[in-house]
């Protein structure tokens, strides 16, 4: 019942609507996932899988938006099972990836990397996170995970943000995870670079995982 001049068009625009209405129901489930009481509560659960659902919320943002290439070759896809606050862990994968995209802003489009790599490190997973981005300055290594400090600035040189993020981030895998986080002025990719130690869960946990 369309006009042929115009089916052309309706299609166009239903396929896109279609596709946005796909992200959405995508993000949402990320999101009101959350809410559920199992990821509010301390258990063992699979790093790798978690890492993977993060990057599947954002990754229509990361890629079209903000044209950002994203690497997770190196992630395994499940079987890195730890112990902590599953939600914990995604907000964390969520604030690296905030970070990484705020540095990647002053870097062309053809250049924007990420890339994430989680492995075996003897007693402990060491999960690490790469951009292409500006990098940290020198000598703040350390000072990036203290409260009130952050990195991000105006362009009159103000301060940005509440620099809550990262010191939040260290003390979720200090006191819920036994783990360790440490960064890089320039890792791999030339930007920031994250590394974090994350204890493996102990034996009888993972077959009650499992």
């Amino acid at each position: 019942m369309v006009p042929p001049d115009v089916k052309e068009d309706l299609t166009v625009a239903l396929r896109d609507t279609a596709t946005e209405a796909q992200k959405i129901r995508r993000f949402a489930q990320f999101t009101l996932g959350n809410l559920s009481r199992e990821k509010r509560q301390k258990k063992t659960f699979d790093l790798a899988m978690t890492v993977r659902k993060v990057f599947d919320a954002f990754i229509d943002v990361l890629q079209i938006q903000r044209k950002t290439q994203v690497d997770l070759v190196y992630v395994p896809t499940h079987g890195c099972f730890i112990e902590g606050y599953e939600m914990d862990w995604e907000s964390v994968i969520v604030n690296l990836i905030t970070n990484a995209s705020w540095a990647l802003d002053d870097v062309p489009a053809a250049q924007r990397r990420i890339c994430v790599n989680l492995g075996d490190a003897g007693e402990s997973w060491k999960l690490v996170f790469d951009d292409s981005g500006v990098g940290l300055e020198a000598g703040t290594q350390e000072l990036i995970f203290l409260p009130a400090y952050s990195t991000k600035r105006s362009a009159r040189g103000e301060m940005i943000g509440t620099g809550m993020g990262l010191f939040i981030v260290k003390s979720f895998f200090e006191e819920h995870s036994n783990g360790k986080v440490s960064a890089k002025a320039k890792g791999a990719l030339g930007g920031a670079s994250f590394e974090i130690l994350i204890p493996k869960a102990a034996l009888k946990n993972l077959k009650e995982a499992m």
